[in-house]
């Protein structure tokens, strides 16, 4: 059962293998408010094994904030639970509740396709035979458990995962807080390289040598760029948008798709 308490912030590890790495411009924004207002939401830490500390859950930008301030401690909602659980806490506190950029979000849903996949390894796909028949359940698949709760379609949530397993770990942190993080079409365009172009495009892209992973392509072979698909990056800007609308520009947006036909009301309720 969870519970809340101050907590000494030297007491409160930071894991290593998080999704999301702090942004400090963030960190600065939320200790002027924090500063002034103190901290309105608590952070969550896992209660900690005998000998060891807290271990946080959600909130690394309030303990960042709360670091720079000087504070020794902070306000925290204690879970007591299983690591998956709080490995799932952590992945839909951004997912489900914070703008990402589509990077972030991509790391996210891999990490938590992972860990729906081990709690329900009957969605797993190809999973059959007398083991699915033994564990039959209602559960959807990953993709259309996320993308039912994103509001988004199941393809849009097997690109992002895509986006995530295709570029090589050491491409990703490279560009995780750069402009190119924020750029779904370039990401798309990484994750279709082999690693050792990735990491010349990406070198190309940071030293302004070339505007797009097209353009790096191209001067890596010699060639000149083909147009870009128009329709691709309108598809990331209206995606972007509809991610960071909240739920009543979104509903109202259904009903004016509705109201032009453009979708059917029985579709917008799948």
């Amino acid at each position: 059962m969870d519970h809340i308490r101050n907590i000494d912030i030297e007491l409160i590890d930071v894991p290593e293998d998080r999704l999301r790495l702090p942004d400090p411009d963030a960190v600065g924004a939320i200790a002027l408010s924090m500063d002034e207002r103190g901290l309105m939401h608590p952070i969550t830490v896992a209660a900690p094994k005998k000998g060891e500390c807290f271990r946080l859950i959600a909130g690394l930008h309030r303990l960042s904030a709360a670091r720079q301030l000087g504070w020794s401690e902070i306000a925290a909602n204690v879970f007591v639970g299983k690591a998956l659980e709080a490995r799932l806490l952590e992945i839909d506190e951004n997912l489900f509740h914070r703008p990402l950029s589509p990077l972030d979000r991509a790391a996210h849903l891999s990490e938590r396709q992972r860990i729906y996949q081990e709690l329900y390894p009957e969605t797993r796909p190809g999973a059959a035979g007398a083991t699915a028949r033994w564990h039959a359940t209602d559960k959807l698949s990953f993709a259309s458990d996320a993308a039912k709760k994103l509001g988004v379609s199941e393809r849009d949530v097997q690109r992002s995962i895509a986006r995530y397993t295709r570029i090589a770990p050491d491409v990703r942190a490279q560009i995780a807080l750069t402009w190119i993080a924020d750029k779904g079409t370039e990401l798309d365009a990484l994750a279709r390289l082999d690693p050792a172009q990735q990491r010349k495009a990406v070198t190309a892209l940071l030293n302004r040598d070339a505007a797009s992973v097209r353009q790096a392509v191209a001067a890596m072979s010699g060639a000149r760029p083909a147009a870009p698909a128009p329709d691709e990056a309108e598809y990331d800007r209206l995606m972007e948008a509809w991610r960071r609308a909240g739920a009543r520009a979104k509903e109202r947006f259904l009903t004016e798709l509705e109201r032009q036909g453009a979708i059917g009301a029985g579709r917008r309720a799948a």
